[in-house]
Order: C-alpha cells, then sequence, then structure tokens
C-alpha cells in the first residue's frame, strides 16, 4: 500500500491517487458554486448601486456591500414615512 500523501489542493490526506483526483473534482464542482454565488451577489449589488456592476469594479466587493445596505436601509426609511 502507498503511503498517505498530502494532497496538495486541499487539507486531505490521501492514501491513492485516485482520492486526490476525486478531491480534485470536488474542488473544481466547488469552485463553479462559488462562482456562481459571487456572480448572483455582484448582480445583487449591481442592482442596487444601479451600474451594472462599476462600482464594485472600482471600490471592492466589501465597500459595495456596506454602501449596498445603507441604501437599502435609506429606502426602507424613505418607504416608511410615506
Amino acid at each position: 500500500a502507498m503511503s498517505e500523501i498530502q494532497c496538495c489542493l486541499c487539507e486531505y490526506r490521501c492514501d491513492t491517487l485516485m482520492i486526490g483526483e476525486q478531491h480534485y473534482k470536488l474542488l473544481q464542482a466547488e469552485l463553479g458554486t462559488a462562482k456562481a454565488e459571487n456572480q448572483s451577489f455582484g448582480n445583487v449589488l449591481a442592482v442596487i448601486h444601479r451600474d451594472g456592476g462599476h462600482y464594485i469594479t472600482k471600490h471592492g466587493h466589501e465597500k459595495a456591500s456596506e454602501d449596498a445596505i445603507k441604501i437599502v436601509l435609506d429606502l426602507r426609511k424613505e418607504s416608511d414615512h410615506e
């Protein structure tokens, strides 16, 4: 039997290369999911900022998120006073 091999793609210790390949496929699937979630998140921010994503590009996701929260809270306050 082969000795354990530290997978270069994740924290798992594999006892065969095939298990490492399975981890690779799992990580690829997770990456695809993360990319789709990031795209959805970016779409929501672009709608809130009304700019097609330019605000995110200029200021980054963190600031765009913080500012989007402020925008939505301000809109809620306005609608509560109507």
